[in-house]
């Protein structure tokens, strides 16, 4: 079921090496550190993209974890993952100045990646056969009918709300 395995980095990050491209060019393979904070499809390095031809496409403005507002170019860029078949396309956000490259929530939609994070690596799988899984469990779950010893399910609303809406 997996797809794709990362490890870890000396600093603790979860970290996974893909191959990045442009529209011309052959892809490069770059170790990115995986960030669950990340909303966008993947952020690199300027002076790394700059020889991958990348296209620009404009810029956005990211806010950053302290809330401050910055101004970025972006690019279009290919991405490939071994044991993943196909390239993804996405937006990749260019950095004047971070060293770090980062692959973010978008990235992980594009592909269909669940996101498994354990002390012994990461597992990057398929979220279209986790779900089929996750269905049948979900299913029988939903058929189990509870025994009498079994308290009954607990009520949508507080006794206070239930109080309030008459």
């Amino acid at each position: 079921m997996a797809h794709a395995t990362g490890s870890f980095d000396k600093n603790g990050n979860p970290i996974l090496t893909l191959k990045v491209g442009g529209v011309l060019s052959e892809p490069t393979e770059f170790v990115a550190i995986i960030d669950t904070g990340f909303t966008g499809f993947l952020s690199m390095p300027i002076i790394a993209a700059f020889p991958l031809g990348l296209p620009l496409t404009g810029t956005t403005t990211v806010v950053l974890a302290d809330g401050q507002d910055q101004s970025k170019l972006m690019a279009q860029c290919r991405v490939t993952i071994d044991g993943h078949p196909d390239a993804k396309v996405g937006l990749v956000i260019l950095e004047p100045s971070s060293t770090d490259i980062l692959v973010g929530i978008e990235f992980l939609r594009k592909f269909k990646f669940g996101l498994f994070i354990s002390t012994a690596g990461i597992m990057l799988f398929d979220d279209d056969e986790f779900m089929k899984e996750y269905g049948k469990s979900q299913d029988a779950a939903a058929t189990h009918q509870p025994s009498s010893n079994e308290p009954p399910p607990p009520s949508d609303q507080s006794p206070s709300s239930a109080s309030q809406s008459a």
